[in-house]
C-alpha cells in the first residue's frame, strides 16, 4: 500500500495522478448532474444538422485535424482524456517503479522524468484509439434535419437544476435519443427527471428554451 501510494505522489506520475483525480471528479458531477456531460450533444447551424460530443461545435479545427490523425473521433472528447489519462499514468508508473530507481537523483533524475512524462503520451495515445475504437458504436450520432424539428417535443431533464443559462435535457425524436442544451425561466422548480416542453431554439446562446409539463 506505501509502494502504491510513494508511485502515485512520485515525479513524474504525480501529474497523471492529479489528472485522474480530476477525471474522475468530472466523471461524478456528471453523474449527479453539476455540469453538463453528454454522449452526443446537438447543435445545429444554418437550418442544417451538426452533431458532436463533448467538443460541442467550438472545437478548433487543428484539435479535430489531430483527433482524425491519431484516430481519437468517435467518442467524446472527455473520454478519451479520460483514457489518455490512465494510459499516460500507467506508463509512467511503471516507469517510476523499476526504472527511475536506477538512476542517479538529483536534476538528472527530475530531466529524465519530464522527458518520461512526455513520452508516456506515446503509448497513451495508442492504447487510447485502440480501446475507444470498439467504443464509437455507443456514441452514434443521428442528426435532426434543423433546430426547429425539436419543438413541441417533451424534454426529460438530466441535471439537478435548469436555469436560464444552465442545463440539460433528453428528448426522443424519429426513434432517436438526443442529448440537448436547456434552459429555463427563472424562477423554476426544475429538477433531474423532469419533463418539459420544447418551446423555442435561442440560435445566440445554442440552446432550447424548455417551459415544464403540468405533469413534470
Amino acid at each position: 500500500m506505501n509502494n502504491l501510494l510513494n508511485i502515485l505522489t512520485e515525479w513524474p506520475t504525480i501529474v497523471y495522478s492529479v489528472l485522474l483525480c480530476v477525471a474522475l471528479l468530472y466523471w461524478l458531477l456528471g453523474i449527479v448532474g453539476l455540469v453538463d456531460v453528454s454522449h452526443h450533444g446537438l447543435d445545429f447551424d444554418h437550418g442544417g444538422p451538426e452533431v458532436h460530443g463533448d467538443l460541442h461545435g467550438d472545437a478548433h479545427a487543428e484539435g479535430d485535424h489531430y483527433a482524425v490523425t491519431f484516430s481519437l473521433t468517435g467518442v467524446p472528447l472527455s473520454l478519451v482524456l479520460t483514457l489518455l489519462a490512465i494510459f499516460g499514468w500507467t506508463t509512467t508508473a511503471l516507469v517510476t517503479r523499476y526504472l527511475l530507481p536506477l538512476l542517479p537523483g538529483g536534476l538528472t533524475r527530475t530531466l529524465i522524468g519530464l522527458l518520461v512524462l512526455v513520452l508516456a503520451l506515446i503509448p497513451a495515445i495508442f492504447f487510447t484509439a485502440l480501446f475507444s475504437r470498439p467504443l464509437r458504436g455507443l456514441f452514434v450520432a443521428h442528426p435532426a434535419p434543423s433546430n426547429e424539428s425539436l419543438i413541441g417535443l417533451q424534454c426529460r431533464v438530466t441535471t439537478l437544476k435548469v436555469t436560464e443559462n444552465f442545463g440539460q435535457g433528453e428528448v426522443a425524436s424519429r426513434g432517436a435519443s438526443y442529448n440537448i442544451k436547456i434552459a429555463a425561466k427563472e424562477p423554476n422548480t426544475l429538477h433531474k427527471g423532469s419533463m418539459t416542453s420544447v418551446v423555442s431554439y435561442d440560435q445566440q446562446t445554442r440552446r432550447y428554451l424548455v417551459e415544464p409539463d403540468e405533469e413534470g
